[in-house]
């Protein structure tokens, strides 16, 4: 991951911002939010075998972790990987963190909670 969004286009050789490019430099200036957060300890990010992924995975005790998934567009979330995330790690919670409104939901069986960046620090309780 590369902490300045600006550099990460430079170092890929994109000199326009591409509709393509935007989920990518999302989930690192999430990342970075993240890491300015005093006190949340260690980010993960989580992969089955099968390729589904969790983008960043924050523990929070005993057999608790949080799951963020970070998208640039409602539409494009698919909740595969944070249903096998909580199949193998079933106490947390779920945050899908997007570039706009704050919107709640459920995708099958796991409460997914569709947050903007704002909202996510703010449930993290920071």
């Amino acid at each position: 991951y590369g902490f300045d969004t600006g550099f990460v286009r430079f170092a890929k050789g994109w000199p326009d911002l591409r509709k393509e490019d935007l989920g990518l430099l999302w989930e690192h200036l999430v990342l970075n939010e993240l890491l300015s957060l005093p006190g949340l300890g260690p980010i993960h990010c989580w992969r089955d075998k099968g390729g589904r992924e969790v983008d960043f995975v924050l523990p929070r005790g005993r057999g608790q972790a949080d799951a963020v998934e970070c998208k640039w567009s409602a539409s494009s979330f698919d909740a595969s990987g944070l249903r096998a995330f909580r199949q193998a790690h079933p106490e947390g919670k779920n945050f899908v963190v997007l570039p706009g409104p704050i919107l709640a939901g459920r995708r099958g069986d796991s409460h997914i909670r569709f947050v903007d960046l704002k909202g996510l620090m703010e449930a993290l309780g920071k």
